[in-house]
């Protein structure tokens, strides 16, 4: 898997939890308020991916897991294989994702590999498109959703409210995603930042 950042440690990326952020390059969605915009440029500066596992591992014992975020992790071939060198060192671990690609994600659900999944639901099924600068399945945005709250796993889905999204926005969101552990509303932010509040 390419890394192309990697955040020694986070309180505010996986509830309850101190982590490693390990960010993927690439994504295959252009949402305008992207604050990972340097992961998706064509050629962006890659880390050694052994120095990130090394550094995981020396950080043994004071980290409480490892978030792989992105960018969107599931576009990387390698995504399997350093999820098991990642839980090979004890850490559980949560994938951030846009849900795009329900195939590999249901492969992590069904082996286990997963702790905590991150579902972003990018805005009401009529404007998803819009809001993503790209045309999206929306029948694979369902079935990520379906995968994930029949899947057992700790998990929650969320969405950055943009300045024009209306109540009816949100709720159409809220019923899509009914029967979730959490779902979280992320104020819209121009500039980096990660404030939230739970719905």
């Amino acid at each position: 898997m390419n890394v192309a950042g990697v955040e020694k440690c986070s309180l505010v990326d996986w509830p309850g939890k101190m982590a490693a952020v390990v960010f993927a390059p690439g994504c295959n969605l252009r949402c305008h308020y992207c604050h990972n915009r340097a992961t998706l440029c064509e050629s962006p500066v890659l880390l050694d991916r052994d120095a990130v596992l090394a550094l995981l591992y020396e950080r043994r014992g004071f980290l409480d897991g490892v978030v792989i975020s992105g960018g969107e992790p599931t576009l990387q071939l390698g995504l399997t294989t350093f999820i098991d060198s990642v839980r090979a060192m004890g850490y559980p671990v949560k994938l951030d994702t846009n849900g795009t690609r329900p195939r590999v994600l249901q492969s992590l659900l069904e082996t286990e590999r997963l702790d905590f999944v991150a579902m972003d639901v990018k805005a009401p099924r009529h404007r998803y498109d819009e809001v993503c600068g790209v045309s999206v399945d929306q029948d694979a945005i369902d079935e990520s959703i379906d995968l994930i709250l029949r899947s057992g796993v700790a998990h929650e889905f969320r969405t950055t409210v943009l300045p024009d999204f209306t109540e009816e926005d949100i709720l159409d969101i809220v019923e899509r995603v009914s029967g979730a552990e959490r779902y979280v509303l992320q104020p819209y932010r121009s500039s980096e930042g990660s404030q939230s509040l739970e719905a």
